[in-house]
């Protein structure tokens, strides 16, 4: 307790008085009796300067401390002895935390504080130095009273621990010193060695099993939802024994990052505090011989990928059997931020390590726990830039913009999607397409309409959406045109000619007047003098000797001056057949069916039918009505199909050609049921060749990043179909291939049935799904959890790294994990938010350690 300023200077006077005897101070020896009462128990004087590390602690309530008589302090050459301000106590079971303020006057001042204490019952005083404004007491007896004192010094003293008596073992040396000292390796020595061996680790185990006990009593308060005191930091990670390793322990790769600094972002003070634990764990009680640990602190993006790729490409990693990586930083379900403020998608980590890019590792476990701090992310490096629209023509517009900032332009393709909105605000899509550059035009836009233009960032190789959309809404204005009385028209009467139609004032005519036209794909016009009606304001003129069913483009001159407006028209058809239409298709055949020419005579046309695949001669039939069947053809080929009428040896013009796709011979009527973790699949009996005589099918599923999976299928002739397969623990929110081989005559029908499916999103489950074999991934955001007005360390990575290594020779990994989902469910109900870990198991096997 604080002493007066007159007893303060009353000691010094004695001290000083003392100093300038010294044969009286020599002289003067202690009562033995007092000695003794002096030696302390060593158990109850062991104190450190850390922070109460858990134990089963009572609630904290400030109390004002009595004031006791000073005693002499043998503290040597203070300068003036102080009085600390605002003394105050917390107790919690066997631990007192002193606090207090600096003495009036030397606010700014370093002042050096002795704190002595004892038990009421007791004489002597254990004292302390310390420099801070608090200090904490432990090993204290359980319901006994203690005083306690606190004194400053202007002076600064270097801290040191408490003044200890005697250990207990010397005590024990000195107490045999005279008894018969035995022979070196004697069968009495021996076993006197052993004895105090054993009696030295009886003491060990006796201070854990403490501890542990403690331990047990605080987690017990967390479980009943008790909230934590604030001056008192939970002791989550409790000092246990250092496991013994088997000799067998499978060789480990260990990556661990962690960011706590940032170039703009504030310290992120959570991860700090992991990193003993995460030190200890992994580079002392965990590590075996041989283990690779890899550990990064404030890398930057380029740093963290240059090292992954380095590890990627070593080749000496046969021995080891599994590779664990632990990310702390800010983040969200994409990716986690760098030192240099750069973003890591976790999906470009997972990418190099699966069974393809990592050939060494293919069939070996891999696991990422990842444990971030949300944050808010900049959206203008998210999303394409500078989103523009330009009018090319009537109904066409182009779209143009620039990168996003946050990802590198050479790895991205765009995905332009276009909404017509209508006046409930409900959007209609009318365009949607892949561009490879920073651009695209639109067209068959409508006059008068409000589009809305979305263009969103996506991966080039997977196609997978990045970052956000860029949006903008535009409408296309109906251009205000001269009337039609001032204007050039047209009109086609007949297979090969126009009747052009345009406006001449009677005054200030300027002859000669002539008209220019050509085809829309030749080169060059062709021109006719047009001698205008003298007396007709309205002129009209005939080009003839045209070509049939052919575009015009026809401009209107004054001498060498070009008048009035450009137009564009065709010219009737002759003897065309019309509404050629494909009826049925199957691998091999094609139905076809059209309407007879607009000119009809019954019985008097001849039809050729053409049909054509790329880069190939074209082939014909010949029919006599309208409608045929093209057989003998091959699956998976496009064919462009036309059709032309024929009248006493004089041919038409052609149809409007149309392109036919014939499937792939295989299954027919596919149908697909896609859900989250499964997809079922079904269909009917192959179209196949009139002379089959076995027929079967082989199913799988393919993904880039993992092996085929190989489906069952199953005959069902009762059913709607006739086959059916399943394909079951599949991931979700995930594109895969269906390839369905027909297998005829004990052979295979190339090309397969293939046919792109994707599964469901589940909403339970994180973006963080790594899409490759031998994958397990453990997500959680509770990296820095709001306790009171403090913010503590997470509860994912510490409990993670406590089960390691409870159970890492009894349980493999998955086990693991559901422990520590139950344990992150109980001890996030300390701060009254329940914080799920998002745990995502695509492991083929289940290793043990």
């Amino acid at each position: 307790m604080a002493s007066t300023s007159e007893d303060i200077e009353e000691n010094i006077d004695e001290n000083e008085n003392t100093e300038k005897d010294p044969n009286e101070q020599e002289s003067e020896e202690k009562d033995p009796n007092e000695q003794e009462s002096a030696e302390k128990d060593p158990n109850e004087q062991e104190n450190t300067e850390e922070g109460l590390n858990g134990g089963n602690h009572e609630e904290i309530t400030p109390r004002t401390l009595e004031t006791l008589p000073e005693e002499p302090s043998d503290l040597k050459n203070p300068d003036e002895v102080l009085v600390p301000t605002d003394l105050k106590a917390e107790i919690a079971a066997n631990e007192i935390l002193l606090t207090w303020g600096p003495p009036a006057g030397l606010s700014k001042h370093q002042v050096s504080y002795e704190v002595e204490w004892k038990k009421q019952s007791d004489s002597q005083w254990t004292k302390a130095i310390t420099r801070d404004h608090k200090y904490l007491i432990k090993n204290l007896a359980t319901e006994t009273d203690y005083d306690m004192k606190v004194s400053a010094y202007e002076k600064i003293i270097d801290p040191q621990e408490p003044e200890d008596s005697e250990p207990e073992p010397e005590k024990e040396k000195k107490l045999f010193e005279h008894m018969t000292i035995f022979p070196e390796n004697s069968t009495v020595s021996q076993v006197g060695s052993e004895v105090e061996a054993f009696t030295q680790r009886t003491k060990e185990l006796a201070k854990i099993v403490a501890e542990l006990e403690r331990t047990l009593e605080y987690q017990k308060r967390l479980n009943k939802g008790e909230k934590i005191p604030k001056r008192l930091e939970s002791k989550l990670n409790m000092e246990i024994l250092k496991p013994v390793r088997r000799k067998d322990c499978p060789k480990r790769i260990l990556f661990i990052i962690t960011n706590d600094m940032f170039a703009r972002s504030p310290q992120l003070k959570a991860s700090a505090r992991m990193q003993t634990e995460i030190t200890r764990l992994f580079e002392r009680d965990w590590k075996g011989e041989g283990d690779i640990v890899r550990r990064i602190r404030n890398g930057t993006r380029a740093q963290i990928l240059n090292e992954f790729e380095k590890l990627r490409q070593r080749l000496d990693f046969d021995s080891h059997k599994m590779f664990i990586c632990i990310i702390l930083s800010y983040g969200n379900v994409e990716g986690f931020r760098t030192m240099d403020e750069e973003m890591i998608e976790y999906q470009e980590i997972f990418s190099m390590f699966n069974g393809s890019n990592w050939l060494h590792f293919s069939e070996k476990p891999k696991f990422f726990f990842i444990d971030v701090q949300p944050m808010k992310m900049e959206r203008t490096g998210d999303y394409p830039q500078d989103l523009r629209v330009k009018e090319l023509s009537e109904d066409e517009v182009e779209i143009r913009w620039k990168p996003p900032k946050m990802f590198q332009s050479s790895q991205l393709n765009y995905l332009v999607h276009c909404y017509r909105l209508n006046d409930q605000k409900v959007h209609t899509k009318t365009h949607e397409l892949i561009a490879k550059k920073t651009s695209c035009v639109l067209d068959e836009m409508q006059k008068d309409v409000t589009y809305k233009i979305s263009v969103w960032s996506i991966q080039a190789t997977t196609q997978k959406k990045r970052g956000l959309p860029s949006q903008t809404k535009y409408t296309l204005r109906e251009k205000v045109l001269a009337p039609v009385s001032e204007r050039l028209t047209a009109k086609s009467t007949t297979y090969d000619t126009i009747t052009i139609y345009w406006p001449l004032p009677l005054e200030n005519r300027k002859p000669p007047y002539f008209a220019k036209y050509k085809e829309k794909t030749a080169d060059s016009f062709k021109r006719t003098l047009l001698p205008p009606n003298e007396t007709e304001v309205n002129q009209g003129h005939v080009l003839n000797f045209l070509k049939s069913n052919t575009e015009y483009i026809i401009r209107l001159f004054a001498g060498n001056s070009r008048i009035l407006n450009e137009v564009k028209i065709k010219t009737l058809a002759k003897h065309q057949p019309k509404d050629l239409k494909a009826k049925h298709i199957t691998p091999f055949e094609i139905e076809l069916t059209w309407a007879t020419p607009s000119v009809y005579l019954r019985g008097s046309y001849r039809y050729h039918v053409f049909y054509q695949m790329k880069n190939s001669t074209e082939n014909s039939v010949v029919t006599l009505v309208e409608q045929h069947t093209l057989t003998d053809l091959i699956p998976d080929v496009v064919y462009t199909i036309w059709v032309t009428a024929e009248k006493d040896k004089f041919m038409g013009d052609p149809s409007d050609s149309i392109e036919c796709h014939t499937p792939r011979c295989g299954p027919q009527n596919l149908q697909v049921d896609a859900h989250e973790r499964s997809i079922r699949v079904y269909w009917d009996e192959a179209v196949v060749p009139a002379e089959t005589e076995s027929l079967s099918y082989r199913a799988r599923l393919q993904n880039d990043n993992i092996r085929p999976i190989v489906g069952e299928v199953l005959p069902t002739p009762d059913a709607k179909y006739n086959y059916a397969c399943y394909f079951r623990d599949l991931w979700t929110d995930t594109q895969y291939t269906l390839v369905i081989t027909t297998v005829i005559d004990e052979g295979d029908w190339d090309p397969p049935t293939e046919v792109p499916i994707k599964t469901r999103r589940d909403p339970l489950v994180s973006d963080l799904e790594p899409h490759a074999n031998n994958f397990l991934v453990a997500y959680s955001n509770t990296l820095g959890i709001e306790v009171g007005e403090k913010r503590l360390g997470g509860i994912f990575v510490p409990t993670l790294l406590e089960l390691l290594r409870d159970y890492y020779e009894t349980k493999n990994i998955v086990e693991i994990m559901d422990i520590v989902e139950d344990e992150v469910q109980i001890r996030s109900a300390v701060t009254g938010k329940i914080r799920k870990v998002i745990s995502i198991n695509t492991l083929l096997s289940r290793p043990m350690f």
